[in-house]
């Protein structure tokens, strides 16, 4: 499918790097991670340190809160908590006082910030082609982003939002979402575009006149979300830098870190989705929510060296534990964590920990 004729796309956790919006009309359950369950790549920290480096801030002074260390980042290739970064822009906003920080931060984002992902666009045949490739792979570099694109009459929109509140770090995150979009087609196209139009759902922030020098086209803010928009003609333009080598080696790459990320947030969801609905939600169910059978639901957590069986049960004896250190009575226990006979929990602690839960609440 072409970027051309593709509907409107939204991430699922049935296929994506993390998103949890489930499609098709299905009763789901709303059991959203937060910015903590999501990792993104170092390299980002890195260009918005560099960025508040040049404004005088200290590369200590950007660092506290963040649990990162110096040492740590001499691995480019890590990936580290949405937390941390979310952390280090907010140090970097209190220690500059610059707040167009995201815009400088938008513009050092080149096509190899962005790993595989950079080189498999950057290669692609056409600008469809592309644009086809950041929206299958996007969330191998920001797997909170919730991302759709559809062809309205003879223009093309891209629309974006995030699956975790980002906060007083929006405004900067979509400043750099859609900077990297707008290099990424005007560098395809080979020259600047004036009918870009991009709409963001903030109000104009006090430095709104420097968003002139960094955007093409029409800007509009307060709109209900944020999206960019271009001629649809220009999905068939060729790119000049088109490699169909690099690109399979950089989809190969990119397919192996979606497969990674989409496992482990997989995991995390099933994990919210049990404790949300106290147990009381079956496999096939899970199954039914991500659109997926049974059968392939069982793959995937193998995939992950887990089972539904296992998750639920590390999470009925981390629960255990948790509440009987706040003192919550037996009966209460078992009802939290689906059992419907206090007896049966009361079996599964002996068979956990060796000992009965009173037995445990006394020590």
């Amino acid at each position: 499918m072409t970027a051309c004729a593709r509907a409107a796309k939204e991430t699922t956790i049935g296929d994506g790097f993390g998103g949890l919006t489930l499609l098709n009309g299905k009763r789901h359950v709303d059991a959203r991670v937060d910015e903590s369950s999501y990792t993104v790549p170092l390299t980002y920290a890195l260009v918005v340190m560099e960025v508040a480096g040049g404004h005088g801030a200290l590369r200590n002074d950007l660092l506290d809160g963040t649990g990162l260390s110096a040492t740590d980042l001499d691995a480019p290739d890590r990936r580290i908590p949405l937390s941390t970064l979310l952390r280090l822009i907010r140090n970097a906003y209190a220690l500059t006082g610059d707040h167009a920080l995201g815009l400088l931060t938008g513009d050092k984002l080149n096509f190899a910030t962005h790993g595989a992902l950079g080189f498999a666009m950057l290669s692609s045949s056409t600008l469809g082609e592309a644009l086809d490739a950041f929206m299958d792979f996007y969330r191998t570099r920001f797997p909170p982003a919730v991302i759709r694109s559809a062809q309205f009459g003879d223009h093309f929109r891209i629309t974006a939002s995030s699956t975790v509140p980002l906060g007083d770090c929006h405004r900067f995150i979509m400043e750099c979402l859609f900077l990297v979009l707008q290099s990424f087609v005007e560098t395809i196209v080979g020259s600047r575009l004036a009918g870009l139009r991009f709409a963001l759902d903030y109000e104009p922030p006090a430095y709104a006149d420097e968003y002139r020098r960094h955007f093409s086209g029409d800007l509009r803010f307060s709109q209900p979300e944020c999206s960019m928009e271009f001629p649809a003609a220009l999905l068939r333009q060729p790119n000049i830098c088109a490699d169909p080598a690099v690109r399979t080696r950089s989809f190969e790459i990119c397919r192996e870190q979606l497969q990674a990320g989409t496992s482990e947030y997989l995991v995390t969801w099933i994990r919210q989705v049990l404790i949300q609905e106290r147990h009381r939600i079956s496999e096939e169910a899970i199954a039914e929510q991500l659109s997926i059978s049974t059968r392939t639901l069982v793959r995937r957590l193998d995939r992950c060296g887990t089972s539904f069986s296992k998750i639920q049960q590390q999470i009925r004896q981390e629960q255990a534990e948790h509440l009987l250190r706040l003192g919550k009575s037996i009966d209460y226990i078992a009802e939290q964590l689906g059992y419907n006979d206090t007896s049966n929990f009361t079996r599964a602690y002996r068979r956990w920990f060796k000992v009965s839960p009173s037995h445990r609440r006394r020590q």
